[in-house]
C-alpha cells in the first residue's frame, strides 16, 4: 500500500457522493489501486471526527506517505488533488 487516505463525509448527500466518486476515480486512474481508502461518515462516527480534529466535510486526510496532511475539498479538481497528494501528471 503506497497511500492511506481517509475521506470524511456528512451523510449521503450529493456533495458527499461526488467526493467519494472523485476519490475512487483518482484511486483507479492515478494511484493504480495501490491505496487504502477509508470513508468515514461523521454523522455515524462523530467520535472519530472529533478525535481527529475534523470540523468540516468533505475533508480528505493523507496518512501515508508522510507527512500527514488534511484538506477540506470536494475533490472536483483532480489536478489540484494530485498536486496535493504529491503526484506529478
Amino acid at each position: 500500500m503506497k497511500y492511506h487516505l481517509q475521506l470524511y463525509i456528512a451523510g449521503q448527500n450529493l456533495r458527499s457522493k461526488k467526493a467519494i466518486t472523485n476519490l475512487k476515480e483518482i484511486e483507479e486512474t492515478y494511484l493504480k489501486n495501490d491505496a487504502l481508502i477509508e470513508i468515514i461518515d461523521v454523522l455515524d462516527e462523530p467520535e472519530i471526527a472529533m478525535k481527529n480534529g475534523i470540523n468540516a466535510t468533505p475533508t480528505i486526510v493523507k496518512l501515508i506517505p508522510t507527512p500527514m496532511k488534511k484538506s477540506i475539498a470536494d475533490l472536483m479538481d483532480i489536478r489540484e488533488v494530485l498536486f496535493w497528494l504529491g503526484i506529478a501528471t
